[in-house]
Formats: C-alpha cells, structure tokens, sequence
C-alpha cells in the first residue's frame, strides 16, 4: 500500500516556522545546488569592462552562505603589442566582490600570439534576506592592441556552481 502525503506548510507547535537547525539541518548542510552555463560569445576590444554573463541566483532559505564557483573560457589576442593579458571581476548586486587582474601572457615579441584559458574561481556570499542574488562577470583587455573574447569557438562554455549552505 503506498501513502502520500502532501504539505503546504510545516509548522513549529507554537504556530512558527521552524529554522534549518529546529528541522535537523546542521550548520554547514547543503541544500541546493545549481549548475549554470553559457555559450554565448562576447568579444570586448576596449580597455573598459564589458559584461560578459548576467546570471542570477534566488536562495531557498532566507538565512544561507552561497558559494558561487566558476569555470570561464577566455582567449585574449593582440595585433602587435607584446601585452595579451586582461582583467575581469565579478559584481554581485551591483557591487564588485570579486576581481582578478593580469590574467593571460605576456609576450615580448610582439607577433600577435593568442592565447586561450580556463579560469576558475569562487566567491562566498552571505544571504540574509533570502531575495534573489544578481551576478555579472565583466572582463577587459590591458592593452589597447588587445582583444578579449569570453567563449570564443563553438562548443566553448563557461560555468557557474551555486551551492546554498545552512548557516
């Protein structure tokens, strides 16, 4: 015989809502992961940063740590300088939490070499409202003979871990 049951809603006795601890969740206990990711090609030719992936991310507890790990596929060219290297950040809510500087190679001969790279990284953010969380990764070049492009060849795809812990 099979039984189900199903329940809008879980209460403590007193009428309250129960915390993950109360539930048995211990501090530390992943509740959710997500796996993003992205094929899209940017190309960013400017000294400036340029968004390269809007992602967004809403925490299933109102209280949580989020871990945001990324793996992005970057290839930066130059047409002359020795300069092939770049910048890129991450802005969580609109704010810069995370950036990473002089990514990529340094040539001294100037013959417009390219080169093409995984860069993996992660970032914690402390959720304490439970709304939705917006991320933006933004890269630019170094030198201005320089171009970055983030997803550059088919079948190219950068990827974003979210994982949602107990606090």
């Amino acid at each position: 015989m099979t039984s189900i049951i199903k329940v809008d809603q879980i209460q403590t006795p007193s009428g309250g809502t129960p915390t993950a601890g109360s539930l048995g969740l211990a501090s530390g206990s992943v509740v959710k992961v997500t796996r993003l990711q992205t094929t899209a090609e940017t190309v960013n030719s400017s000294q400036s940063y340029a968004t390269v992936w809007d992602a967004s991310y809403t925490p299933i507890l109102p209280n949580s740590r989020i871990i945001f790990h990324w793996t992005l596929r970057w290839r930066c060219a130059h047409s002359g300088g020795a300069e092939k290297r770049f910048d890129y950040l991450l802005n969580v809510n609109g704010s810069q939490a995370y950036v990473n500087i002089y990514n990529g190679l340094y040539t001294y001969t100037g013959d417009g070499n390219w080169n093409k790279a995984d860069y993996t990284s992660s970032y914690e953010y402390t959720n304490t409202t439970g709304s939705s969380v917006a991320l933006q990764f933004r890269g630019k070049n170094i030198d201005s003979a320089s171009s970055l492009v983030f997803n550059d060849d088919a079948g190219d795809t950068s990827i974003l871990t979210i994982t949602e812990l107990v606090t």
